[in-house]
């Protein structure tokens, strides 16, 4: 399945929804993930509204919804369904969810926030099948997300075939060990994000690690289609700077082709 250049809106989170859209289109993405903090909080219409407008003028997609519902966390439930509704007023298949912490818990505890996790998703899943929209996972260590192994075994506990996840690469990890990953994880794929960071949290320019991500790219097109554009999306550029920004997305359009 081909894969389509998309922007994470986060990545430009200190600009207005307006200059966001005009990076976008500078770097040659095709559609924008809207994230839930500032740009469209959840239950904000008129900030969704106004989102969905501005993409639809630039002929951007609007791909997901990078929501901080946090499957597990006090309130979760009801986050996500002022999430669903800014997800209808974006016109987004699909929402980016989180599950919370998981480390430095004690085994007992851990489990029981486990179960608790579980059937948030659950719940997460069921709503948003009743809206005819997906969820999927931000795959992230420190979360009950951090390998493909807890990953697929969340999946399987949760059992709703509108469950996803997204996929990135640990920060500084080898190319084999992120192709072992994602290989795993093909199933189950909904987008990729984007970046390159060392191991210390040093952000690099995508231009120079175009080899990297060639290899990731090509194995994400081998993933199963789904039944709308598959993107990879560019989440963090050096400095959250406009200009690195663009330069990461034409650097992406490089590897992708339109």
């Amino acid at each position: 399945m081909s894969l389509s250049p998309g922007l994470c809106s986060v990545a430009l989170r200190h600009l207005d929804p307006d200059q966001v859209v005009e990076c976008a289109l500078a770097g040659g993405a095709a559609g924008i993930e809207w994230e839930a903090r500032r740009h469209v909080a959840p239950g904000d219409l008129d900030a969704a509204t106004k989102a969905a407008r501005l993409c639809l003028a630039a002929g951007l997609d609007i791909p997901s919804y990078g929501t901080y519902a946090r499957a597990g966390a006090d309130g979760a439930r009801d986050e996500f369904a002022a999430c669903l509704a800014s997800a209808a007023a974006l016109a987004t298949p699909l929402l980016r969810v989180w599950t919370e912490r998981s480390t430095d818990i004690e085994p007992t505890a851990r489990a029981l926030l486990f179960d608790r996790v579980v059937a948030d998703l659950t719940a997460f899943c069921d709503l948003a099948a009743i809206a005819g929209r997906h969820v999927s996972l931000e795959f992230h260590p420190g979360t009950f997300t951090e390998t493909p192994e807890q990953t697929h075994d969340l999946l399987r506990r949760v059992g709703r075939h509108n469950l996803r996840t997204h996929w990135q690469p640990d920060y500084g990890q080898p190319l084999h060990e992120a192709e072992a990953s994602l290989q795993q994880m093909l199933p189950a794929l909904s987008y990729l994000h984007v970046f390159c960071w060392t191991k210390e949290h040093v952000r690099m320019p995508l231009r120079d690690n175009l080899d990297y991500w060639s290899s990731l790219l090509e194995l994400a097109r081998t993933a199963p289609a789904l039944a709308w554009p598959r993107y990879a999306m560019i989440e963090f550029s050096p400095d959250d700077q406009p200009d690195a920004v663009v330069a990461d997305l034409r650097a992406l359009g490089q590897l992708l082709p339109r």
